[in-house]
């Protein structure tokens, strides 16, 4: 998984299989759009929006997730 610098309230996340990757985390209600269609340089990519601090103490905890790994 790579994860590219942002400075934005998202995360642009590189995984092996974003397809995958976009709808587990879906299932999990966290907030990902799966922009690894939109330009070759984004293939496998996932974009994660960044909230609220309770938003994010529950992605923390879906960070664990395996299919990011």
């Amino acid at each position: 998984m790579i994860v590219f610098p942002s400075a934005g309230n998202f995360l642009l996340v590189r995984v092996p299989d974003a397809a995958v990757a976009f709808e587990t985390l879906l299932t999990s209600r966290v907030l990902v759009k799966n922009v690894s269609k939109m330009h070759t340089l984004l293939a496998n990519c996932v974009r994660l929006t960044v909230g609220t601090a309770r938003r994010e103490r529950a992605h923390d905890r879906r960070a664990e997730i395996p299919i990011l790994d």
